[in-house]
């Protein structure tokens, strides 16, 4: 049967768990020049008809101002889980779902379906349903839109996005987000973040307060990968600031040893592997007698990096 698209309320849906700015160009194209071959699902309650499957589908007949479409009414909201399931496997089959569908597919399913069948759902959407897993849920879907989007453009899984969920004010934050962090950066600072806050008991605003994180963020002479490096660098310091001073210290001695073009120094900058690497490039005997040379010459020297 075919309905006005007039009456159905697709923004209001309690079952709509999609994220808007990642709807289907494809799609679009397909509605607008086929029309919709596939049946919206609707629930009827009372005088309402409730969207359970189908919305995207919805939301682009209504841009395109199609007036009637086809859809399919079920009264029996006993079946209301198995409709739900419909919905979200059709989209795991043509539309891998993002992190913020997934969290927000639980909430509906804790808020709307609490009798639901946690093995089943686990397994499709690929997160385990605990009590802690849920609360970083729920703390995702609060986060701002610009934070949401960059989860979904890097593909974060659920374990990883913890990290960020510990942060106390993350809009102001958001201003990271143009500098193109990689995750592993941005995750290492969030944590350094959240560490300084709880052994200082203070908030991240005033630890970006003190490593001037607004002045350096304006700072237009300043490009964007050496405002990356200050901004992280001071927020390392201030995590560890006894380390920090321990490898200037280092770096200073590797900066005075004359290294030739043949030799590269290696060292884990956490202090956490002991030793250091020196890398040989040997292309023939030459190369390898001026290398013997100069660790001969360097040896105080290199013996001396490592001493406090």
């Amino acid at each position: 049967m075919k309905i006005s698209t007039n009456k159905i309320k697709s923004n209001s849906s309690k079952f709509n768990y999609h994220y808007w700015n990642y709807s289907s160009d494809k799609l679009n194209n397909s509605i607008k020049y086929s029309g919709i071959n596939n049946p919206i699902v609707l629930l009827q309650n009372q005088k309402e008809l409730i969207p359970i499957h189908g919305f995207r589908r919805l939301e682009i007949a209504k841009k395109l101002n199609i007036s009637d479409i086809p859809v399919k009414i079920f009264t029996d909201e006993n079946n209301l889980e198995n409709l739900f399931m419909e919905s979200v496997i059709e989209n795991t089959i043509n539309n891998e779902l993002n992190i913020y569908e997934k969290c927000k597919i639980i909430q509906i399913l804790n808020n709307y379906l609490p009798d639901y069948n946690k093995n089943y759902w686990q397994k499709t959407l690929e997160i385990p349903l605990n009590e802690k897993n849920e609360k970083i849920i729920n703390s995702i879907l609060q986060f701002p839109k610009e934070w949401i989007e960059f989860f979904i453009e890097k593909n974060v899984p659920l374990k990883r996005i913890k990290t960020f969920t510990k942060i106390d004010n993350l809009e102001l934050l958001t201003k990271l987000l143009p500098l193109n962090i990689s995750l592993n950066r941005m995750e290492q600072m969030f944590q350094f973040l959240f560490e300084i806050s709880q052994r200082d008991e203070i908030t991240v605003k005033s630890i970006l307060d003190i490593v001037n994180f607004e002045p350096i963020l304006m700072d237009s002479t300043i490009e964007k990968q050496d405002t990356i490096k200050i901004l992280y660098d001071r927020i390392y310091n201030l995590r560890y600031p006894l380390q920090s001073k321990y490898l200037e210290i280092v770096e200073k001695k590797v900066k005075e040893l004359k290294i030739n073009n043949n030799i590269k120094i290696q060292y884990d900058k956490t202090f956490e592997r002991s030793g250091i690497n020196f890398i040989l490039n040997i292309k023939n005997k030459n190369d390898l007698q001026k290398s013997i040379e100069w660790l001969k010459n360097n040896t105080n020297k290199i013996t001396n990096i490592t001493k406090k």
